[in-house]
């Protein structure tokens, strides 16, 4: 018997042990990363975190003034510029009200900080290094909403924000909405919006405005690998000075495009202002795109415009590729101002295979088409396809005029003789 109680209160033990192991496990954390290698913290059902601007000023590495920058320090509920928090069975939330991450100088460049050697009583200046505003940190794979409060700016020298650090850390999607005309800013300094591992980009309700100046593909105001990215009720600013605005690489089947309900303003060279590697639609939107070397826009996958008003000027107007998708303009106004063609299918088919049918607009809303001849060199047709012929074997339209003359002469004699027989039944 106390053999039986020793086992007992044994196993009883045991189990008390493992109580405090299951609820530390039960309770999930979301990090991340702004500007700094330190982690802000966020745990599932907690009170939220809550940062606030500090300014310094800004030096080049050898002294001389290069502007003001901007990093965070600890805020509280009621002076805050920045919290971060994870609602209980919800998306990690960054929200930034009038927030301020800058570590780029007035020369372009990362910023550096003025600090006194305690050794040498001397002024040294510390590099403020490049680093992404907004980043995942180490073991922490999530879903991120960050929500727009006022007027943000961000410009730091890698870029606004990156969704990869690596295989163990990086952001499954993000979302970004704007609340009562929120607003994003950067015009310098790194990339813009990179999402890496299939991770996909929504914009909703957000002003944002991204400019930058970069030769490569992915340091760009929008990109995805294998991700999609989708723009809702917005107003998206998306220019480089080089390569492309919007870019979407192809992964899986996915990068797609879709703006929806939104006034997109791009400008970019090379590729296309905007360029899908998978699909892109527009929807009720106004699309105003300028490339001087490309496409203003680019669909791999097929470009579809379901209403809206574009206005486009570029080498190319809208392009696609004939062998995966087609043109589609299912209403809306169109004005295209292209070097080349306003509308061109790639690569070049003969007997026109790579044609598109574009329906419920009018020539007149493409400048650049005029002619059935130039809708042919241009592979698409503009407005509904032609009535067919009438399917009666009847005149087409009664004679022009009466007959020219009256018979030439009366019969010249009666019929010969009656009818042999009346006919013998009816």
């Amino acid at each position: 018997m106390n053999k039986k109680l020793i086992s007992l209160l044994v196993a009883i033990c045991l189990v008390i042990g493992l109580l405090p192991v299951m609820t530390i496990a039960a309770s999930a954390e979301a990090k991340i990363s702004l500007m700094t290698w330190t982690a802000v913290t966020a745990t599932e059902g907690g009170t939220p975190v809550y940062y606030k601007n500090v300014s310094y000023e800004g030096y080049t590495s050898t002294g001389e003034p290069n502007g003001t920058g901007w990093e965070f320090a600890a805020g509280s509920e009621s002076d805050w510029n920045i919290k971060f928090e994870y609602p209980e069975g919800g998306v990690p939330t960054l929200t930034l009200k009038d927030a301020k991450l800058d570590n780029v100088g007035d020369n372009g460049a990362a910023l550096y900080k003025k600090s006194v050697d305690p050794d040498t009583n001397e002024d040294v200046y510390k590099n403020t290094g490049s680093l992404w505003a907004i980043f995942p940190k180490k073991y922490s794979v999530i879903d991120l909403k960050i929500v727009l409060q006022g007027d943000n700016v961000i410009d730091t020298t890698a870029g606004v924000l990156s969704s990869n650090e690596s295989a163990q850390d990086y952001f499954t999607s993000v979302t970004i909405v704007g609340e009562n005309g929120g607003s994003l800013t950067s015009t310098a300094g790194g990339a813009g919006i990179r999402m890496e591992r299939g991770a996909s980009l929504t914009i909703e309700n957000a002003n944002i405005t991204l400019e930058r100046a970069s030769s490569s593909k992915i340091n760009v105001p929008i990109y995805t690998d294998g991700g999609n990215v989708t723009i809702k009720n917005s107003t998206v600013t998306a220019k480089n000075t080089a390569e492309t605005a919007i870019y979407t690489k192809n992964t899986n089947g996915a990068g797609n495009i879709a703006i929806e309900n939104s006034t997109v303003n791009v400008s970019a060279p090379y590729t296309g202002a905007i360029s899908a590697s998978g699909t892109l639609t527009v929807t009720d939107s106004t699309i105003n795109g300028e490339s001087s070397n490309a496409p203003v826009l680019y669909g791999e996958g097929g470009v579809t415009v379901n209403s809206g008003n574009l206005t486009l000027n570029g080498y190319y107007g809208i392009s696609t590729n004939a062998t995966t998708g087609s043109i589609k303009i299912n209403g809306g106004d169109l004005e295209i101002t292209a070097g080349n063609d306003s509308f061109r299918v790639v690569p070049d088919l003969s007997g026109y295979q790579g044609w598109s049918a574009v329906a419920g607009t009018s020539k007149d809303n493409a400048q650049e088409v005029t002619t059935e001849a130039a809708l042919k060199t241009k592979y698409a047709k503009i407005g509904p396809a032609a009535a067919p012929p009438p399917a009666t074997s009847e005149p087409t339209a009664a004679p022009t005029a009466a007959p020219t003359a009256a018979p030439t002469a009366a019969p010249t004699a009666a019929p010969t003789a009656a009818p042999t027989a009346a006919p013998t039944a009816a």
